[in-house]
């Protein structure tokens, strides 16, 4: 916005309110908004350091000229620091065919790591759009920088930390997340088109390859039989780890066990298109249930019908039987969580410099996909003992004595553990039952004997566990003081569940805080309980 001023000469000084105009009357535009900028930022950024991040979200082999190349973005910046008097810290590396939907990218998150370890003191952008294109997320990281003491800002689009700067700054934002959702959209609609005409779209799945731009994916003469054997092995039961581990010593390349999971239940196999619409989550998209519908390809199958349905069969009968997994050993597993995004934290195992095992609590943004900027990871055992202190403190501050036998009492209520493995163990049986009678590997007066022993065990161990549960109550304030005066004595021989279930009786949830950047900080500086 410029604004247009008239000032006469008038002997030696201008006048704003000029009498008369004389002879040496001048018209002066102003770009007041851009000129007050420039002053603001160069008087705040004199000497910075600044680190420079680039972001290009697809590449696919086109000329720098025809996108916002990593060079020309570089060279933009670089003349945006000289001229504003920043020092050139550090260019992080640059997010090459990476969407700026969410955060879980290399670069930025070396940008947040070294806002956290003071290494810069202003992030430059070619434009905001570099930054993110999702406007809650975008806001929440810059405010998050900013708390770090990082200013970010774009050679492009002008905003300061005035309320006005702020609604401009949002506004921004908006209008990239806003090109975004449409490019997203005529994307979808591309690959709508493309299922519904027999052509896959996306990336060519294991066992294929490309011939040719607008020809049907054909068999890979060396992946191919690889991705048939597999699926003859999940029809004979064989486990999808030893499937994945098999297929890894083959073709030399790691596949994990949910990828082969994926790749068995994919129609793609037998000759056909799946597509499915989608919705913009916070760490990415996800599929929307009830939208897929699979169209006739027009490439090559690489296993029968008949085959692919009995693995469908199995795959379903092992995602009946639960887990035998019964939870982290960890005894603050659920109960920490990030004090930043609010995920659960994930559970790390390492070990000390006794060879003990220990912990390390991890908030599962940062963990998985990077879209979280709290890098902390304290040692569970380090807050377990912190909240030990607290809780036996409170104990001794109520003046509560002796009560070893409820605390005794208050472990039996709780553990159900023993009856929930024997429960899993029953249900896989039942899974196996099932699996081998599809197979023929039993005969239908077999597998009903056996059916009925099985869940004969199975109504015993639900009335067992349903009854023990049952007992479970809400704990009272008598019984909490009584856990807190016997919990040093019991610890040593509770399990990591029982701990767990002590501390839920006392903790709703642990807050990890983003790390200070300071060493030895007080644990009581690094965590935020919240008590019951």
């Amino acid at each position: 916005m410029s604004f247009a001023y008239l000032f006469a000469f008038d002997g030696d000084e201008w006048q704003s309110n000029p009498r008369p105009l004389l002879a040496a009357t001048q018209l002066i535009t102003i770009d007041l908004p851009r000129m007050m900028y420039s002053i603001s930022m160069q008087a705040y950024s004199h000497g910075k350091r600044a680190g420079l991040y680039v972001r290009v979200s697809d590449v696919h082999g086109r000329a720098p000229d025809a996108f916002h190349s990593p060079d020309m973005q570089l060279r933009t910046m670089r003349e945006y620091i000289a001229k504003n008097g920043l020092t050139e810290a550090v260019v992080f590396d640059p997010d090459l065919d990476r969407t700026g939907r969410n955060f879980s990218r290399e670069g930025i998150q070396q940008a947040f790591r070294a806002a956290e370890a003071e290494e810069i003191d202003v992030l430059v952008l070619y434009d905001l759009s570099r930054f993110g294109r999702n406007v809650a997320d975008s806001l929440a990281n810059i405010t998050k920088l900013k708390e770090m003491g990082v200013r970010v800002v774009s050679t492009k689009e002008q905003f300061d930390d005035t309320p006005e700067g702020q609604f401009l700054l949002t506004q921004f934002l908006a209008l990239s997340e806003l090109q975004s959702n449409q490019i997203g959209r005529r994307w979808s609609e591309t690959h709508h088109y493309l299922a519904e005409n027999g052509h896959t779209h996306g990336r060519v799945p294991i066992g294929y390859r490309r011939v040719g731009k607008g020809k049907p994916i054909a068999p890979d003469p060396k992946a191919a039989p690889v991705v048939s054997d597999a699926f003859s092995r999940a029809a004979n039961g064989e486990s999808i780890r030893s499937i994945a581990a098999h297929m890894t010593e083959i073709t030399g390349k790691r596949r994990t066990p949910s990828a082969v999971t994926r790749m068995l239940a994919n129609p793609v196999y037998i000759g056909k298109v799946r597509i499915q619409h989608t919705e913009s989550r916070r760490n990415g998209s996800r599929s929307i249930p009830g939208t897929e519908r699979i169209h006739e390809g027009l490439h090559e199958p690489l296993v029968s019908q008949e085959l692919f349905e009995r693995v469908q069969r199995v795959l379903r009968e092992r995602s009946r039987t639960p887990s035998r997994r019964l939870g982290s050993p960890c005894p603050l597993s659920g109960i920490a969580v990030c004090g930043v995004c609010g995920l659960v934290c994930r559970v790390n195992t390492y070990r000390d410099g006794q060879g003990e095992k220990r912990w390390r609590l991890l908030c599962a943004g940062y963990s998985d996909s990077r879209s979280c900027v709290n890098t902390a990871s304290p040692s569970s055992h380090t807050i377990e003992r912190y909240l030990l202190d607290e809780i036996e403190a409170w104990g001794e501050r109520v003046h509560f004595k002796d009560a070893e036998e409820a605390a005794r009492r208050s472990r039996r209520e709780v553990d159900v553990s023993g009856l929930r493995r024997e429960l899993a163990d029953t249900d896989k049986a039942l899974g196996k039952l099932a699996a081998d009678l599809a197979r023929g590997a039993i005969t239908k007066h077999a597998h009903k004997a056996a059916a009925e022993m099985l869940e004969s065990d199975r109504d015993r161990i639900l009335a067992a566990l349903e009854e023990a549960q049952a007992v479970k109550e809400a704990v009272s304030d008598d019984t909490r003081r009584t856990l807190a005066q016997s919990a040093r004595e019991l610890w040593p021989d509770m399990t990591g569940q029982e701990r767990r279930e002590f501390f839920k009786a006392f903790v709703r949830e642990v807050r990890i805080l983003p790390s200070s950047g300071r060493k030895k900080t007080p644990i009581a500086d690094r965590i935020k309980v919240e008590w019951r």
